[in-house]
């Protein structure tokens, strides 16, 4: 009677344990997810991105981490994502700023001149503008301390932080690239201030 027992509660929790959805599962239902949200949403349909992978990592028993690897205009960009599922459905969301790389983009075509032509040749990365002067400076000693060259301006009562300067544009998004990896800081491609 006790072995059938033993055997009915294994029987049981391998059932349950079964019924859950994979991480390969959870993985290709947020790709499908995502590609579809690029395929169809107004905003994003136009840009033909396409979504090549999806590196995932558990953070608790419904909730994951996510970096979406989308391809567009030839380069890749790392999304950052988070995911959440019951077993059933599945939901996910970007974090703020998620497709910066669009609107960079769309700088670049409204002032094709500014994003190509810098008379100097030397480049920056706009990470940040603000009014309180203690937070650009908390940013400027962070960045360096990440080993990113940052600087601060001021304009009035802004001060705006950049992480430069580098001697060509390639250089300049590469070091976006960098500070999109190791800071989670998505900046904007500029000419090196000249003040």
């Amino acid at each position: 009677m006790k072995l059938r027992t033993f055997i009915a509660l294994v029987s049981m929790l391998i059932l349950l344990v079964g019924c859950g959805q994979s991480k390969d599962d959870i993985r290709t239902q947020v790709k499908e997810s995502v590609q579809t949200t690029l395929d169809e949403d107004p905003d994003y349909r136009e840009y033909g991105m396409v979504v090549k992978s999806i590196d995932l990592v558990r953070e608790t028993e419904s909730k994951y981490k996510a970096i979406a690897n989308i391809t567009f205009a030839g380069k890749a960009y790392p999304v950052s994502l988070e995911v959440f599922t019951d077993g059933d459905e599945m939901l996910w969301e970007t974090e703020p700023m998620a497709f910066g790389f669009l609107v960079q983009h769309e700088l670049e075509n409204l002032f094709p001149a500014a994003s190509t032509a810098n008379p100097e040749g030397r480049w920056s990365v706009h990470v940040g503008s603000f009014q309180v002067g203690s937070n650009s400076l908390q940013l400027v000693q962070q960045l360096k301390r990440d080993g990113f060259p940052a600087f601060e301006t001021k304009e009035g009562n802004t001060s705006n932080v950049f992480v430069g300067p580098m001697e060509s544009r390639p250089d300049a998004m590469a070091m976006s690239d960098r500070l999109i990896e190791k800071a989670r800081i998505r900046g904007q491609l500029v000419p090196y201030p000249s003040t």
